[in-house]
């Protein structure tokens, strides 16, 4: 009875979406983001200031600006998904260290996409260029500007869902190629729950904007409107839209750029709890799609040394099988350790070597940790 209720005790994806929530109980996740963000705000404004009219001094401010941002980022997605998978909190070094890899991994990525983008730009405006032959330009137009418009919200939709869940397969340690393939096996196995889980993940992220985009327009619009009738007139901060080395040319345009840096701090802040949620919320929803599905076997794939909270070293789907069942005891011997040194009872015979979790008869992953229970 008990194993035949079991199926319906289990969370449900909307569940475990709002389960993103949580994401407050992790505030050094939420500092991490907040760190990151007010880290990029100041980079772009010292750039601002600092770079004169001199354009490749402001870019490259910016660029280390969002560098740091897509570092924080990833390291607190990487606290994140150890807390979806119940896995004990890292070190700051660490975390860092993993965040940056994922931060390189997100950048190798996005060029792809971007140099895919282009290719797709460049072939819809080779197809525009029929438009121009005379007498059937017209109906060429007509046909091709509703059919490269649903295409174009088609990549742009599916292309948005895509590195949705990119994050969540690099922050468990797979690389740029194995995060790509394990992505396309969940597109191509559960394709209506990706899009539950992604649409319900926008949802929640827009709602959570909104509010907090509010509350900081809020505060910030109140302080700014008693800080022109007590710091000067109004036209005195029109040179906050002048060239940057005029910012610093009277006291009150210095304390506009000052204001606007600030309520780009506000925003950070506030932001980072809404990053932590959807963060979170995609990391509960990877696992759930993942749990049943052999992504070593579609990626073939391990987790990267970095990510492994155990130090396990792991080879290749190729090796022998003796090797596997080698590592698979490595695993074990480690996870008993870990659970004697903290005080714990060891792992149950037959339980999940990582986290100790009971699986069911016939399971070949934990459905704690996602971990692959027994290998070839």
């Amino acid at each position: 009875m008990e194993h035949a209720l079991r199926p319906a005790l289990l969370p449900t994806l909307p569940q475990l979406v709002l389960r993103g929530v949580d994401a407050r109980h992790n505030m050094p996740a939420v500092i991490m983001l907040a760190a990151a963000g007010g880290l990029f705000v100041l980079s772009w404004a010292a750039a601002s200031v600092g770079s004169g009219d001199q354009f490749p001094l402001f870019l490259i401010g910016n660029l280390i600006g969002l560098a740091l941002l897509l570092t924080g980022y990833s390291a607190a997605g990487v606290m994140l998904m150890d807390q979806a998978r119940g896995r004990p909190p890292r070190s700051v070094g660490d975390t860092l260290r993993a965040g940056a890899v994922c931060a390189l991994r997100h950048a190798v990525l996005a060029f792809f996409a971007a140099v895919g983008l282009a290719l797709f730009a460049l072939c819809v405006a080779m197809a525009l260029l029929l438009a121009r032959i005379p007498g059937l330009g017209v109906l060429f137009y007509l046909l091709l500007f509703p059919l490269a418009s649903l295409g174009s919200a088609a990549l742009f939709g599916l292309g948005g869902y895509a590195f949705l869940l990119l994050g969540p397969a690099l922050w468990c340690g797979a690389g740029v190629r194995q995060a790509a393939l394990h992505v396309w096996a969940v597109f191509q196995h559960k394709p209506r729950q990706v899009l539950i889980a992604c649409t319900l993940l926008t949802v929640l992220t827009a709602v959570l904007v909104l509010a907090g985009g509010a509350v900081a327009a809020a505060g910030t619009v109140f302080v700014g409107g008693l800080s022109v009738p007590m710091l000067g007139e109004v036209d005195d901060f029109s040179g906050l839209f002048a060239t940057p080395a005029q910012h610093l040319a009277s006291g009150v345009t210095a304390l506009s750029w000052a204001g606007v840096v600030g309520a780009g701090l506000v925003y950070a802040a506030i932001g980072a709890f809404v990053a932590a949620v959807m963060i979170l919320g995609t990391s509960h929803a990877w696992l759930h799609l993942t749990r049943d599905l052999d992504l070593e076997q579609a990626g073939r794939a391990f987790d990267d040394p970095a990510f492994d909270d155990a130090g396990e070293e792991r080879g290749s789907l190729l090796a022998a099988p003796s090797a596997a069942h080698a590592l698979v005891a490595a695993g074990s011997i480690l996870a008993h350790a870990a659970h004697t040194a903290a005080g714990l009872p060891p792992p149950a015979e037959g339980s999940c070597h990582r986290c100790g979790a009971g699986p069911e008869p016939g399971d070949r992953f934990c459905t704690a940790c996602g971990c692959l229970l027994t290998r070839p």
